[in-house]
């Protein structure tokens, strides 16, 4: 067998996605004419993508057998690298077939075969020392290459994956489908009627090391002999309700509804106990009991006791609300008095009320022409040292009804944007209110505002904090 089918592979970017350029010991060279095949046997990554960083493999007698056999390998998502290293975490092959060389990677521990088919013309000469006191050397050749800049995608076909643990366990019965288990749940599997359960023989299938269990039938074993027999009496019905193919009937109680077995006597304490059993009881025999735990969730005085607390918490919040709108109409006022001053390019207006800066922003469009673009309202504060501003409120006015908006980078350089388009002389108001808690008598402050976007303005407004009583 030479692998003549294969050599058509040469001109194509099979078993790669693309043809890239990667790097070798003699220097660049495209990857579709040094790997002819590749094949990986791994677990369960199909969502993921699989790629080739780097190939090591080197031999002294024509690759009879193998001096250095590695391979790198990437996952796409998370960009994680592995290695599989002959004589380290894996076992690797060489056979060669005519002018074609395979090689096969099994790793030690886990369930990852890589086989690669190279042609011997695409491995290089290489002398090495063969010891380091001799001048001596010796001819070997080397198959190596690894990524340049492109990745080196492997198609996912060539990908052969299988489940790394099981992730689901069904029961068929007849054309029925059930699922037992599913991820992250415990499935328990326990002989019954004439069963044995036991390990079976370990055996290596397609690279894969798989465990087996045996199930065997064996009179009396497993919960004894089956008693069930043709002819023995046992119950057919309940309430006129049968069973289903199995015999097996559902008694589901639902709410506050329950099944237990009546206690006859006991529970009585033991002289000596064993295996934490402490008591000993008695059960009603061929008995099941229907309890029902549902009763009255509170008294009629709890219930009005409630009614009256919540009608209180109703009353108070009321209370604030009416107290809330009155501030807001009297800000409201305050931003109307604002609006009310004549626009000019003058565009910064700063002022102190008690402990709290109220700064506007006139947005003026002193142009005959209409501004389109958004526009950018940005405020610097300039406090002394330690000081420090809080936001309190905003609004905009002049385009309409009030808009209440919290700019952003409050902490930083307080900012709001606006996408309203502006018509010829047309102005609005961005008018704000910030506390000063640290700033003391006589401190001196300053507040730029920059209009930026749709138009381009600035201005700084200096301000001595006062004692306004």
């Amino acid at each position: 067998m030479d692998f003549d089918f294969l050599s058509s592979n040469l001109q194509i970017a099979y078993p790669f996605r693309d043809i890239v350029t990667v790097t070798r010991p003699s220097g660049g060279a495209d990857i579709q004419s040094l790997v002819a095949s590749l094949r990986m046997y791994t677990y369960d990554q199909r969502d993921d993508s699989l790629l080739l960083d780097e190939v090591d493999v080197r031999t002294s007698d024509s690759f009879a057998t193998l001096d250095t056999a590695t391979i790198v390998l990437r996952w796409g998502n998370e960009s994680t690298q592995f290695k599989l290293e002959d004589g380290v975490n894996a076992t690797a092959r060489v056979v060669t077939y005519g002018s074609w060389v395979v090689v096969i990677w099994q790793h030690s521990t886990e369930d990852i075969v890589f086989h690669l088919i190279f042609p011997l013309l695409a491995a290089e000469e290489e002398e090495e020392s063969s010891s380091s006191s001799s001048s001596s050397s010796e001819l070997s050749l080397t198959f190596r290459f690894w990524k340049l800049l492109d990745d080196i995608l492997i198609l996912s076909s060539l990908v052969k994956q299988g489940p790394k643990k099981v992730k689901r366990v069904y029961m068929k019965r007849g054309s029925v489908l059930t699922q037992l288990a599913g991820a992250g749940e415990e499935l328990s599997v326990q002989p019954g009627f004439n069963m044995e359960l036991q390990q079976g023989s370990d055996v290596v299938s397609g690279g894969r090391q798989l465990t087996t269990v045996a199930i065997d039938a064996v009179p009396g074993a497993g919960l004894g002999r089956y008693l069930l027999c043709p002819g023995s009496e046992y119950l057919l019905t309940l309430n006129g309700v049968g069973a289903n193919d199995n015999g097996d009937l559902k008694l589901g109680p639902e709410e506050c509804y329950w099944l237990d077995i009546p206690v006859a006597s006991g529970p009585t304490p033991v002289s000596e106990p064993q295996h934490n059993i402490s008591s000993l009881a008695t059960l009603e025999s061929n008995q099941v009991r229907l309890r029902n735990a549902c009763g009255p969730c509170c008294s009629c005085e709890d219930y009005v006791k409630l009614y009256e607390n919540l009608h209180k918490i109703w009353g108070n919040a009321q209370v604030v609300a009416a107290q809330i709108d009155a501030i807001r109409d009297q800000y409201a006022s305050l931003v109307a008095q604002l609006a009310a001053k004549q626009p000019s390019d003058d565009i910064l207006f700063i002022a102190q009320s008690g402990s709290n800066l109220v700064v506007q922003v006139s947005v003026w469009n002193d142009t005959p022409d209409e501004v389109t673009d958004e526009t950018i309202v940005t405020l610097t504060f300039e406090l002394p040292d330690g000081s420090t501003w809080a936001f309190i409120q905003s609004v905009v006015a002049g385009l309409g009804d009030p808009i209440f908006t919290a700019p952003e980078d409050i902490d930083t350089t307080p900012n709001i944007t606006i996408e309203n388009e502006l018509r010829p002389y047309q102005v609005y108001w961005w008018n704000t209110t910030w506390g000063m808690p640290d700033l003391e008598i006589d401190d001196e402050i300053s507040v730029t505002a920059v209009i930026s976007g749709g138009m381009s303005k600035a201005k700084t407004n200096e301000l001595t904090w006062a004692d306004l009583g």
